[in-house]
């Protein structure tokens, strides 16, 4: 059978209600179900995969444990990823807006069935003029998606690795060090302690040094600690990057397309997009009712008069 692109939102925005999320994370996480059906196809079958716990997903469950200038860390409360994803990414870019870069880095559940939504964080960015790279790392993998902004969709590409990538690593020494609090531009600080390119000013450098370190594994192949991602926004039109960022993010994802895993250009996410609204979206009948089953409790709330004839006290 076949929903409308609305339908999906929709039942999606109405489960996480029934699941108890507040209007605005439901509607969110709704749309990071849209993403993951428009670019991948799997938003359904990931929302019909993890309905049975879904009640466990607890969004007031994240706090903010470090706030610095660029860098802030936030615990998950051991939530799975699609609940923290679109909190880590407003955060990051709330950053970047302030100073041109913002990395939010977050724990999540072991064995996190949602970690496919993480390139919605790209999309999200990319949808606000914003470049994102986030990488990941738990027991089921490893790896990096980075993120342009395009119209009418952002590009958004990802890689997998045998391991957390160089750039996970690097920030997260960062943070166990307590550097993270430095003023005046702590990644630069810590990063750039190696002779630098001459033809590069040190900001694109930091930049240019966080992408080809997202996409290379770690010395250490191993997950060490917790599971978690870390979301890092740039914005371009920031003046910290004069020679504007977004040329050498494009350059970069050009000259290394052949590495990418996924590719998700404009050129083929318009057309999928374009069946989606013609031919609605294919789904299992099976599924379809038990996704709707359990948005339907959210339209007849239990109340004392649901237990009366319908019009019962009407005229009182």
């Amino acid at each position: 059978m076949h929903l409308s692109v609305r339908e999906v939102l929709q039942l999606a925005e109405r489960c996480f209600r029934v699941a108890g999320f507040d209007q605005g994370p439901a509607r969110a996480n709704a749309e990071t179900i849209w993403w993951m059906e428009a670019y991948r196809g799997t938003g359904l079958s990931t929302l019909h995969r993890v309905l049975e716990e879904l009640d466990t997903f607890d969004r007031t469950a994240l706090s903010i444990d470090v706030c610095g200038e660029e860098i802030s860390v936030i615990d998950s409360g051991a939530q799975p990823s699609i609940v923290s994803i679109n909190p880590a990414v407003d955060l990051g870019c709330s950053l970047a807006e302030q100073n041109g870069v913002g990395i939010a880095c977050t724990t999540i559940a072991a064995g996190d069935a949602t970690l496919d939504a993480l390139g919605h964080q790209a999309y999200r960015a990319g949808k606000r003029g914003y470049v994102e790279m986030t990488v990941y790392a738990d027991e089921n993998g490893s790896g990096a998606v980075l993120g342009v902004p395009e119209e009418p969709y952002p590009t958004v590409v990802e890689k997998r690795l045998d391991g957390p990538s160089a750039t996970q690593t690097e920030i997260t020494n960062i943070i166990d060090a307590g550097l993270e609090e430095r003023r005046q531009s702590p990644l630069v600080q810590s990063l750039l302690t190696r002779a630098v390119d001459e033809q590069l000013a040190a900001e694109e450098h930091l930049l240019t040094t966080l992408l080809r370190s997202s996409l290379e594994p770690s010395e250490w192949a191993e997950l060490d600690g917790d599971s978690g991602f870390i979301t890092i926004c740039i914005d371009p039109n920031h003046p910290r990057y004069a020679g504007g960022a977004q040329n050498t993010v494009e350059e970069f994802v050009e000259s290394r397309e052949a590495e990418f895993t996924e590719t998700f250009h404009p050129s083929g996410v318009g057309p999928r997009v374009e069946r989606l609204l013609n031919n609605g979206v294919q789904i299992e009948e099976s599924a379809f009712q038990d996704i709707f089953e359990y948005s339907s409790e959210i339209l007849a709330p239990e109340f004392e008069g649901s237990y009366q004839g319908a019009g019962s006290g009407i005229n009182e």
